[in-house]
């Protein structure tokens, strides 16, 4: 039964992808796809052993109506604003790639994020060092130790009693900078496709990964990864070998990524380099089952009665505690955590998807009314945001990273859209303003 409801969700986006005769170009509703179906539905069909098979049938097939309810709520809103499914953007990407002005307003919005970042890190970033040491063979658990411990400090230390310096907000505007940066220079890069072009399109990536990854994050740097394959096909829409090509790359640098972690150097101290394929298998499970189950296990407690429904608590937390500085109540994250593990002193959190946390609030039928709701807001707003593209350069020029952050829904919930498209905003803000600025660089003659 699970395999049979898992092809019903197939069947529409096959459908869909023989609409666009086998091409994808990606927009807010294919990220989305892409979510639903690696944080979600693939976990949801083949789950790890040791779930009760009740509950294995319950998650999978409210995975169905929740897909549904929001493919639905989708198409609708598309069809009330005109937009349809597909992408409605210029053809025409001149105004990014042959222009004087942004060219030189980019240099300034590149200085703007080094001098973020310098404030976020301190100074250089820790991975910095972790790749130094391991380029040299003389990588040790020390450097791995180091990275873990900085991105503690910068992402978990003020749930628990660390002093609060506006950490959140760095880490987001590095975060949305370097997203706009590689897109720009992918723009460049899918329109030219010189040996210049694809040299300053590696050395965005390679920047990216320096402040991004600075703390040894794989998800925001594997992210930034697929806004710049979603800007490629909206110049060079993919065919389905290329989608796969681009999967395995991906995953290798997810890897390499993973090697520079405590749990990297584990495998790699027990078995050497055979230790990379355990990494792989790990890292398999974790991307495809390491989010929904924990699904699972909230969907048990609410079904068992263990935990109550919480009837809004949980969405009105994750609203309160949007907004940057702000600490209310306990994440459910967390709280999962030490329900699991009572007593323990770890600061573990065990992240389901925005199925948990629609789940607990308001069970299976208060799901699927909210990703319904969900798709419809992505739809219009989507929507609103290829409309602005064919008048803004600026919009343009940041529409793939804003239509990852709504396809993001689907993991991280309506309350978590809000934040990011502030802090969209106000990138795009900060380089309106090179651009009013008007300033030139003669000696910066960088051609494509």
């Amino acid at each position: 039964m699970n395999i049979v409801l898992f092809t019903l969700c197939v069947l529409p986006v096959l459908l869909i992808l023989l609409k666009q005769n086998g091409y994808v170009s990606f927009n807010a509703l294919w990220f989305s796809i892409f979510h639903f179906f690696t944080y979600g539905l693939v976990g949801y069909t083949f789950p790890s052993s040791g779930a009760d098979e009740n509950i294995k049938f319950l998650v999978v097939t409210v995975g169905f109506f929740i897909f549904w309810g929001f493919l639905l709520g989708y198409l609708l809103a598309a069809a009330i604003s005109g937009a349809g499914y597909k992408s409605r953007i210029p053809h025409d990407f001149s105004p990014i790639t042959e222009s004087p002005r942004l060219k030189s307003s980019m240099v300034l919005f590149i200085i703007f994020t080094i001098i973020i970042a310098w404030l976020y890190f301190g100074g250089a970033p820790p991975i910095v060092s972790a790749v130094t040491s391991l380029i040299t063979g003389q990588f040790s658990v020390d450097a791995a130790i180091n990275v873990r411990d900085f991105r503690f400090e910068q992402t978990k230390a003020a749930y628990f009693g660390g002093e609060y310096r506006g950490q959140g907000v760095f880490r987001a505007i590095t975060y949305t900078n370097c997203a706009i940066i590689v897109s720009y220079f992918t723009f460049i890069f899918a329109t030219r496709g010189t040996r210049k072009s694809a040299m300053y399109l590696a050395t965005s990536i390679v920047f990216a990964f320096i402040v991004v990854g600075g703390v040894g994050d794989r998800g925001p740097f594997l992210e930034i990864i697929l806004i710049s394959a979603g800007t490629y096909s909206l110049v060079r829409p993919f065919k389905a070998i290329k989608l796969l090509k681009f999967g395995a790359f991906s995953f290798l640098v997810f890897i390499l990524l993973s090697s520079l972690s405590t749990k990297g150097f584990y495998f790699y101290q027990q078995e050497g380099v055979s230790g990379v394929f355990s990494l792989a298998d790990s890292l398999i499970n974790r991307i495809f089952r390491g989010n929904s189950q924990y699904d699972f296990k909230i969907v048990e407690l609410v079904e068992t009665g263990s935990w109550p429904l919480r009837w809004g608590d949980v969405h009105l937390r994750n609203i309160i505690t949007a907004i940057p500085g702000i600490n209310y109540g306990v994440p459910v994250s967390y709280e999962l955590f030490i329900y699991m593990n009572p007593g323990s002193n770890n600061t573990t959190f065990l992240s389901g998807t925005y199925l948990t946390h629609t789940y607990l609030d308001f069970g299976w039928f208060g799901s699927a009314v909210l990703y319904s709701v969900a798709g419809m807001l992505i739809a219009f707003l989507a929507r609103y945001a290829e409309t602005k593209s064919l008048r803004s350069v600026i919009i343009l020029l940041a529409l793939p990273t804003i239509s990852f952050s709504l396809g993001k829904v689907i993991v991280y919930g309506i309350p978590g859209l809000i934040p990011n498209l502030v802090i969209i905003f106000f990138s795009l803000g900060m380089l309106t303003l090179f651009l009013s600025v008007n300033v030139s660089f003669p000696r910066v003659r960088f051609r494509y």
